[in-house]
């Protein structure tokens, strides 16, 4: 009932939370750990943070304890925002190592990452990248991908692609996106060659040419990814300034082969 209650408001403010709260305190009663979760996930969805930490600190004086869940939910939550809150998740991440009973997971410190490479703090995505790395974790592509994200959004081309052949050598396999994120990253630091270079290793072709690239997707049933396509136009566009000729012709190649894309798809 409390929890439907929550979902119905319309424009969520403190003051509503508080009387739903102090409406169980009149009862003598305890929300639930799904009610406080409701509550908290709300307020930080319409970025009221501060009384996001509020409502946390309540809620454990009343022995409610947050769970991994609570703490992935609030930094993603931060992760999300615009602009995202990359302080406010390094506080949840804070709070989560210190919480009794609970341990921050994988998802936890990715999210705090993507919190962090969404707001251009590469410094400090990476910071966390190296403690869990140092933590002996499990690391799987998504933490390396926004590890990865956090370099291309500075240009910080050359860590990027050390992180990728890190990959290999764990023998992590990169998704489209990986390979999106490291074309970004040379893209930003002008390395357009690399980029071409990642974009047909992506393919497995050994050549940018139009039937060549085509026969070869329909003999692997493959299909470009739309932002890894992107990602390689963005790159060539960056670079406009230097070796133009080439990159015009790269770019001719590259909108001939869009054009094949969707036929195929």
């Amino acid at each position: 009932m409390a929890t439907s209650l929550v979902y119905s408001m319309a424009t969520p403010t403190p003051h509503a939370y508080d009387i739903l709260i102090s409406g169980f305190a009149r009862r003598d009663l305890l929300p639930s750990l799904t009610t406080y979760q409701t509550v908290l996930l709300s307020l930080a969805t319409t970025s009221q943070f501060d009384q996001t930490m509020s409502l946390l600190t309540h809620m454990r004086r009343r022995g409610i304890r947050p769970t991994i869940y609570t703490y992935n939910s609030l930094l993603n939550a931060c992760a999300q925002s615009k602009p995202p809150r990359w302080k406010e998740a390094l506080s949840f991440l804070s709070q989560c190592q210190r919480e009794p009973g609970i341990t921050p997971d994988l998802v936890s410190y990715t999210t705090a990452m993507r919190a962090c490479a969404r707001a251009r703090k590469s410094k400090k995505a990476l910071e966390i990248f190296r403690v869990i790395q140092d933590m002996g974790m499990e690391l799987d592509v998504y933490c390396y991908t926004t590890a990865m994200n956090a370099c291309a959004n500075d240009g910080n081309w050359k860590t990027a692609l050390a992180l990728m052949e890190e990959m290999a050598e764990r023998g992590i396999s990169p998704n489209e996106f990986t390979y999106s994120v490291a074309i970004t990253a040379c893209g930003n630091g002008g390395q357009w060659s690399k980029a071409l270079e990642l974009l047909d290793k992506y393919l497995h072709s050994q050549f940018f040419v139009y039937m060549d690239i085509t026969q070869k997707m329909r003999s692997m049933n493959m299909k470009i990814n739309t932002i890894t396509y992107n990602s390689a136009i963005s790159a060539l566009a960056k670079a406009a300034r230097t070796e133009s000729k080439q990159q015009r012709r790269g770019m001719w190649q590259f909108w001939t082969m869009g054009c094949s894309i969707r036929s195929i798809q």
